[in-house]
C-alpha cells in the first residue's frame, strides 16, 4: 500500500514539472546521466545515444540504444529493441520488446499489455497488475501522513512565533477578545485589499512579481501566522492560570497547546476545515491590527488584572 502511494506521489511531481523541462525527442543523448522527460510528445533513442532516465507521458517511446537507469512510460506505448540497464515501468499502455531487447532489471506494468519477441532478455521478474486501485485505507493513510506533517509545521511555526516575538504573539492574541469588531474588520479588509492589491499589479508587466508575491508568499504566511495566533488566544485561557497577559514573554505551552487542539478539531469532517480557516482568517486580521497600531503610534489595550489581584474599593 505504501509503494502505491509513493507511485502516485511520485507520478504527480512528475506531471507537475513545467514544460520547459521536456526533452528534445531528436536530440542527441549520449551521457549516462541524463534525465530525459516528454510530456504529450514522443521520445526516439537511436542505436547510437544513451540516456540515464527516461520518462514519457502521454506518448510512445522508442528505444533502439542504451538506457542506463529506468525507462517509464505513462499513458503511451514503448517500443523497445535496445538495451535498458534497470527497470521498466509502464502505466495504461502497452511495452512491445522487440528482437534482440534487453531488460536487466524489473518489469511492471499497471494496466498495461506485453508483447514480447521470443529473441529478447529480461533479467529480472515481470509483474503485472491491474489498474492502481485507491481503497478508503489508502485514503486514510495519505490523510493521516498529511494531518502529521501539516501539525509538525504549523507547531514548528508556532514555537518560532512564541520564541522570536512572544509579546506581540501574546499581544494579538488579546485583541480577538478584547477588540473583536475591529479585529474583524481588519480581517475583512486584508482578505478583500491584498486580492485587489495584487490583480492590479497584474494588469502591467513589471507588476507581475508584486502580485505572485502577494497571493503566493504574503497571504499564505499571514494565515499561517494567523493561525498561530488563534491557537495562542484558545491556548491562553488554560495555560496564563491567572498569570497577567503583559507579564508573559515566550507563550509556549498557549501557542503549542491552541495549535495542536485546533489541528485536532480539523479532523472533524466539514466543520473542522471551516474552523481551521476561520480561526487563521480571525488571527491573521488580529496581526493586522496590531501592525497598524503599532504603525499609528498605538498601543494595545492593557490586560486586566486578574480578580483576586485587584485591589479592593476603599470608602
Amino acid at each position: 500500500m505504501l509503494r502505491r502511494i509513493l507511485v502516485l506521489i511520485g507520478i504527480l511531481l512528475i506531471a507537475l514539472l513545467p514544460a520547459t523541462a521536456v526533452a528534445d525527442s531528436h536530440g542527441n543523448h549520449n551521457r549516462d546521466d541524463d534525465f530525459l522527460l516528454r510530456i504529450n510528445g514522443p521520445i526516439n533513442l537511436a542505436h547510437d545515444e544513451t540516456a540515464g532516465t527516461i520518462v514519457s507521458i502521454g506518448d510512445d517511446v522508442n528505444i533502439a540504444g542504451r538506457v542506463t537507469e529506468a525507462l517509464i512510460v505513462i499513458n503511451g506505448d514503448a517500443r523497445i529493441s535496445g538495451t535498458v540497464h534497470g527497470d521498466v515501468v509502464a502505466f495504461g499502455g502497452s511495452v512491445e520488446l522487440l528482437r534482440g531487447a534487453r531488460v536487466t532489471g524489473d518489469m511492471t506494468l499497471f494496466d498495461s499489455d506485453l508483447m514480447r519477441h521470443r529473441d529478447t532478455t529480461v533479467d529480472g521478474s515481470i509483474r503485472e497488475r491491474g489498474p492502481i486501485t485507491w481503497s478508503g485505507w489508502d485514503t486514510f493513510m495519505l490523510s493521516a501522513f498529511i494531518w502529521v506533517g501539516l501539525t509538525l509545521l504549523t507547531l514548528a511555526i508556532a514555537l518560532l512565533f512564541a520564541a522570536a516575538g512572544g509579546r506581540q504573539l501574546v499581544s494579538s492574541a488579546r485583541l480577538i477578545t478584547e477588540r473583536p469588531g475591529p479585529t474583524l474588520l481588519a480581517a475583512l479588509l486584508g482578505g478583500i485589499l491584498i486580492p485587489m492589491l495584487a490583480l492590479l499589479a497584474f494588469l502591467s508587466f513589471f507588476g507581475i512579481p508584486i502580485g505572485v508575491t502577494l497571493l503566493a508568499l504574503l497571504m499564505p504566511v499571514m494565515l499561517a501566522l494567523g493561525y498561530v495566533v488563534a491557537g495562542t488566544r484558545i491556548g491562553l485561557e488554560f495555560a496564563s492560570r491567572g498569570q497577567a497577559l503583559d507579564q508573559i514573554d515566550h507563550p509556549y505551552l498557549a501557542a503549542l497547546g491552541g495549535v495542536m487542539l485546533l489541528n485536532v478539531i480539523g479532523i472533524l469532517p466539514f466543520i473542522g476545515g471551516l474552523v481551521q480557516f476561520l480561526a487563521a482568517v480571525i488571527g491573521a486580521g488580529a496581526l493586522t491590527l496590531l501592525a497598524f497600531e503599532a504603525w499609528r503610534g498605538g498601543q494595545a489595550p492593557a490586560p486586566a488584572l486578574p480578580a483576586q489581584n485587584q485591589p479592593l474599593p476603599t470608602s
